[in-house]
C-alpha cells in the first residue's frame, strides 16, 4: 500500500506528482489554494484528506479523449474514483453544489464536507451503501 503524508510543506507535494498510484493521500493543513490539481486523482486512491486548506474547487475538469470517438468530453475527476472510501475536504473555501457523483461511489464510507460553502440540495447517497459517516454541517 502506498501512503503519502504531506503536512506543512507545500513544496514537498511536487515530488509526488509523478507517482503512478497511491491508495492514501494526506494533504491536510497546508496552504493549498485553487482547484484540486489533476495529478491527485489516481484511480487507485482510497483515502483523500484535503481538510484545512484554501481549496476553491473539487470540480476541476479534465479533458478525456475516447479511443472510439474523435470527440473529447469533460469529466469531473472525483467522479472516476471507484475505490474511494474516505474523502475529507472540510474547512476549505469550496462553494456551489455538492458534486452529485459522490452519491454514486459505492465504496464511500466517510465523507466530511463540513464548514465549507456548499449550497443547494444534498445528493442522493442511495448507491453509497457503505457510507456510515456523512458530515455536512455548517454549510449554506
Amino acid at each position: 500500500m502506498n501512503i503519502v503524508f504531506v503536512e506543512g510543506l507545500v513544496f514537498a507535494v511536487l515530488q509526488f506528482k509523478s507517482q503512478e498510484k497511491w491508495e492514501s493521500l494526506y494533504l491536510s493543513d497546508n496552504r493549498i489554494s485553487g482547484a484540486v490539481p489533476n495529478w491527485v486523482w489516481k484511480k487507485s486512491l482510497r483515502e483523500l484528506y484535503l481538510s484545512d486548506n484554501s481549496l476553491s474547487s473539487l470540480d476541476q475538469f479534465s479533458l478525456n479523449h475516447s479511443s472510439t470517438s474523435s470527440q473529447a468530453s469533460l469529466s469531473t475527476p472525483i467522479c472516476t474514483l471507484s475505490r474511494l472510501s474516505t474523502l475529507d475536504a472540510s474547512y476549505n473555501k469550496l462553494s456551489g453544489p455538492i458534486p452529485s457523483c459522490l452519491g454514486n461511489i459505492s465504496t464511500l464510507q466517510y465523507l466530511d464536507l463540513q464548514k465549507i460553502n456548499f449550497n443547494g440540495s444534498i445528493p442522493d447517497f442511495a448507491k453509497a451503501e457503505q457510507l456510515d459517516t456523512l458530515q455536512l454541517n455548517d454549510n449554506k
